[in-house]
């Protein structure tokens, strides 16, 4: 029943989101002819999909556009594409001036201005040294920067390395001592931006009972729970580079009781033996879930994935059983905690959400399933907890 309710909401998430995604485009523009510059919507799609072709709408109409057909797409105040740096591919332009820098995949390119095209890479090159095979890291794009910016001795002591961050920096720096006009793309855009959030819902929890013995049959086979629980988030992520991917830390802070009542059967010197036990489970949990997030974006409605490792802790757990046994018309009553609570366990846990801007903030409706470790320390059985949880998580815009 579990399984099949967790599979019913994600497929309503998906669904809706998927619904919205027909609208997945943002306002944008191609280049055609050097000069020629058609605005319209162009499909907000990865990198690796910009990379061979662009979809662009115009009028209602949907027309993609390989390399060889336009010179450049982009979007408004944001990522721009050129066709002239690769054959048969484009590239994104992160740096445009006397000095330009672009990406492809995972390789830099830098151009001067009326020059050839290099590509930047670290690389392992084999090499035979007195006879023995050895591997050095081939680094020759630094000579070749340091060389191309020579002229306004920008470097000095600065330690290059081949990222996006620390090639724009020079670039960058290059331009400006040139004192000609450049472009640096998605600039508005920070390299580490925090996020952070509140969160509420409802939770299902349950404990399940496992390889119980003979002096644990008291026990019902599975507790179930039902609770609200809050908490409080923060979500980190770098816009400028990788706009999808998200680390997210939380605490979270939920009360859950649990109860059962479980009748038995028994012979005692061929005697039969009545036995009735209420037993009650209360726990207060501070919950800690670590995860990446990685987000299909939509300026309707996004969906996105996530998981990770969680860790919980449990405050004062309680644990009571009133045990009534009739022996002979005898009525014997016993009250006592029937096993001690592991205050640690460690799990796993995944979610699918989806997530709407509005003006103020950025509303998420997220559903998670939690499989954590053993909850007892004593011996004679096993109880392990897992848990669903329905949350409503609003971001501050």
């Amino acid at each position: 029943m579990r399984k099949i309710l967790i599979l019913e909401i994600a497929l309503l998430l998906i669904s809706i989101s998927f619904a919205s995604a027909q609208a997945s485009f943002r306002d944008g523009f191609i280049i055609v002819d050097q000069q020629d510059t058609i605005f319209g919507k162009v499909a907000y799609r990865t990198n690796a999909r910009n990379y061979r072709v662009c979809r662009f709408k115009k009028d209602g109409l949907v027309t993609r556009y390989t390399s060889s057909q336009i010179d450049g797409f982009g979007y408004m105040d944001d990522k721009f594409f050129s066709s002239k740096v690769l054959n048969n591919q484009f590239a994104e332009v992160l740096v445009k001036g006397d000095l330009s820098l672009y990406k492809h995949k995972r390789h830099y390119y830098i151009r001067k201005l009326d020059g050839g095209v290099l590509k930047f890479e670290s690389k392992n090159v084999k090499l035979m040294l007195d006879g023995k095979e050895g591997v050095i890291l081939d680094d020759r794009w630094k000579k070749y920067l340091t060389y191309l910016v020579s002229d306004c001795n920008i470097i000095g002591e600065k330690k290059l390395r081949l990222t996006e961050k620390k090639l724009g920096k020079v670039i960058t720096d290059y331009n400006k001592c040139r004192g000609t006009n450049f472009t640096v793309y998605r600039e508005n855009r920070p390299w580490v931006k925090m996020d952070f959030g509140v969160a509420a819902g409802i939770t299902r929890s349950s404990i399940k009972i496992t390889e119980r013995s003979r002096q644990f049959l008291s026990l019902s086979e599975n507790y179930i729970s039902v609770h609200p629980s809050a908490g409080l988030l923060v979500s980190i992520s770098s816009p400028r580079t990788a706009e999808r991917l998200f680390l997210q830390s939380e605490i979270h802070y939920m009360k859950s009781s649990f109860s059962s009542f479980v009748s038995l059967q028994r012979s005692l010197n061929t005697s039969p033996v009545q036995e009735r036990h209420n037993t009650s489970i209360d726990l207060t949990t501070i919950s800690i879930p670590l995860s990446v997030k990685y987000t299909i974006p939509n300026e309707v409605l996004a969906l996105y994935f996530q998981g990770g490792i969680n860790y919980d802790h449990q405050i004062s757990p309680k644990t009571w059983i009133a045990s009534e046994k009739v022996y002979k018309g005898n009525l014997e009553t016993i009250e006592k905690a029937p096993f001690t609570f592991d205050r640690n366990q460690v799990g796993y846990w995944g979610g699918i959400g989806m997530l709407k801007p509005f003006r103020y903030f950025k509303g998420s409706l997220t559903v998670r399933y939690f499989k954590m470790g053993r909850l007892n320390q004593t011996n004679g059985f096993i109880a392990k907890t897992d848990r669903l949880s329905l949350l409503l998580i609003i971001f501050r815009k």
